[in-house]
């Protein structure tokens, strides 16, 4: 419906222009193709927004669990995880089938939808773990999403991936910088859920590694989102909203860095599952501005 209100404005818009009836023709035609290319790059990027926002869920999710496991705030996690199944569930959905209220089309291309399926069968053994962590296994179920949490995510990247080799030429640019703006977000949930796991015992060498290099990938990604890199394929933001959004971001960034250091007692983890929130809140603002 959309696209076919944008296509019926270009029309009127063209037959109104007083042209030669030839060159109204091509006009109009060069028009239609303007704007449907345009709507259609426009639903690449929200599918590339919200199959990357998957990714940040499954951190998220996963985060949460292990607060609600090390009794840390475990009411409001517990309320935080269950809409975030929830969401996680109706995005999957939407990715396959359209949606909308999240303003997704039906995926029609067979590779995503294979790879939508290999996200589908690994969920259904994720989501039992943690519906597990406020009763007697909680224990097992947080060592459990430890060991599958970042297969799923593994998968769930392929499927932004898929979207992302989607994008033409033009747009391919944007794309790029929409799917690593929109892995910020997973990455902020990503250092906490590490922080957590640490401070459960679940492997703390490899855990402080992981933190280590998540916070360094973090901090050079948002450099590159602000004044561009080679390396990421980044180019610099110039349009004054987002970027003044994401220096917002750094800002609050500089603030949730220090606790990543540890110690990893019960006061900083309260403080670091709060201030996680609204680093990932400043930084989705950020993406949602990027197309």
């Amino acid at each position: 419906m959309r696209i076919l209100l944008i296509i019926l404005a270009a029309v009127a818009l063209a037959s109104g222009s007083g042209s030669a009836e030839a060159q109204g023709v091509g006009s109009i035609q060069d028009m239609l193709e303007a704007v449907v290319t345009k709507a259609k790059n426009v639903d690449l990027s929200t599918a590339i927004n919200l199959a990357g926002r998957q990714r940040m869920l499954i951190q998220k999710m996963s985060k949460e669990a292990c607060f609600v496991a090390l009794g840390i705030a475990p009411e409001d996690n517990k309320k935080r995880l269950h809409a975030d199944i929830r969401l996680f569930e109706e995005t999957l959905h939407g990715l396959k089938k359209g949606s909308r209220r999240l303003r997704l089309v039906p995926t029609r291309d067979p590779k995503i939808l294979t790879q939508i399926g290999v996200v589908e069968r690994m969920w259904k053994d994720f989501k039992p773990l943690l519906m597990q962590v406020d009763g007697p296994r909680a224990n097992a179920a947080v060592v459990g999403i430890a060991k599958r949490n970042m297969p799923l995510l593994k998968e769930m990247n392929r499927v932004v991936q898929l979207y992302e080799h989607h994008a033409s030429k033009k747009a391919s640019a944007i794309s790029r910088k929409v799917n690593l703006a929109g892995r910020q977000r997973m990455l902020t949930q990503k250092m906490t859920k590490e922080a957590c796991f640490i401070a459960l015992g679940i492997e703390p060498d490899r855990y402080k590694a992981e933190l280590a290099r998540t916070a360094a990938t973090f901090d050079w990604v948002l450099r590159g989102l602000l004044d561009g890199d080679r390396e990421l394929g980044l180019q610099r933001t110039f349009e004054q909203a987002p970027r003044q959004q994401l220096l917002r971001v750094a800002g609050f960034w500089k603030r949730f860095l220090p606790l990543l250091k540890g110690p990893y007692d019960r006061d900083v983890l309260h403080r670091m599952s709060k201030e996680s929130l609204i680093l990932l809140t400043e930084m989705n603002k950020a993406v949602n501005m990027l197309y």
